[in-house]
């Protein structure tokens, strides 16, 4: 459940968000919050869709916010892919795995991530802490 107490301190924005997570409660739970706080949310469930709106005429992407394991192509290969295509681009992994385990999906180095379970005030200071960190 939604706490509308802790959404009402949580960091606001206006930049684009593309949300991709194969299970359809969490990736509307993301959109939901993330929608409330001003933020411009496209949803895909699989890496497949993430690239056909990536891939829309005119389409500006802020963050990808992706889950890192998912069917098909995973997580940190659709980042690879997005961020060659747009430069800027700022990436958030979502993972129930721990940090370290992570690698064995081609996740390494210095990251962003969002660990499952997460509330909402953690989702949107994440993402938030995210867009406004230097590039790497």
């Amino acid at each position: 459940m939604l706490s509308f107490m802790s959404l009402e301190q949580a960091p606001q924005g206006s930049e684009t968000i593309l949300v991709v997570e194969d299970s359809p409660q969490v990736r509307t739970l993301i959109h939901d919050v993330l929608e409330m706080r001003g933020y411009r949310v496209f949803e895909a469930s699989t890496s497949r869709e993430a690239l056909e709106i990536a891939g829309r005429p005119g389409m500006h992407i802020d963050l990808l916010l992706t889950d890192v394991v998912m069917p098909g192509m995973n997580g940190p290969d659709l980042a690879e892919t997005l961020t060659a295509r747009q430069a800027g681009l700022k990436v958030l992994f979502a993972s129930g795995y721990a940090a370290d385990a992570l690698a064995q999906y081609g996740v390494s180095g210095n990251f962003a991530l969002l660990e499952k379970p997460f509330s909402p005030d953690t989702l949107a200071r994440k993402v938030r802490d995210t867009l406004d960190s230097r590039p790497r």
